[in-house]
């Protein structure tokens, strides 16, 4: 599984110089993505995706989310019937349900998670977000990179990504 690392850069030049340090790191420019206001123009740095602006990673993960509480509200209620009803077997049903949700929504909200909207105020001020999607092994390490040799970046977090959907 990839991450997301996400790194603000006051500047064109600034950005294009963590670029092709991180291109002489060994990180594919495949895997790196620029974003700004509508006022900065990125160069020939690498653009984000429709998706990426969008933020459609988050998007979903918010929907799924919501979705798990909603099963997970929906047992209960069940669940309080069945007990006033005797219900044993629903009963039993309900609860098991009830953990599972319980232990998804445990495992997701240990998934680091980053939204693009984070960044809107420094984008705001023209500043341009890089992300830069990495296997999980190479995080410390291009993160390290990046921060020893280009102190004006400021590493903003860390997300889980779908690289096979361009998210």
């Amino acid at each position: 599984m990839h991450r997301r690392l996400y790194f603000t850069i006051p500047g064109i030049k600034h950005a294009q110089d963590v670029v092709n340090d991180l291109i002489n790191f060994n990180v594919s420019r495949d895997n790196m993505h620029a974003m700004s206001n509508k006022h900065v123009s990125l160069g020939d740095l690498p653009s984000a995706s429709s998706r990426q602006i969008e933020d459609r990673a988050h998007s979903i993960e918010s929907t799924l989310w919501k979705t798990n509480l909603s099963i997970f509200a929906i047992a209960f209620s069940i669940l309080i019937y069945s007990i006033f009803t005797q219900s044993h077997f629903i009963s039993i049903i309900m609860l098991a349900l009830m953990v599972t949700t319980l232990t998804i929504g445990f495992i997701w909200s240990s998934i680091p998670d980053t939204p693009v909207s984070e960044f809107s105020d420094s984008m705001r001020h023209n500043e341009i977000l890089l992300m830069v999607d990495v296997p999980h092994k190479r995080v410390k390490e291009v993160g390290d990179q990046v921060n020893k040799h280009h102190p004006e970046t400021v590493a903003g977090g860390t997300s889980w990504m779908i690289h096979a959907f361009g998210m």
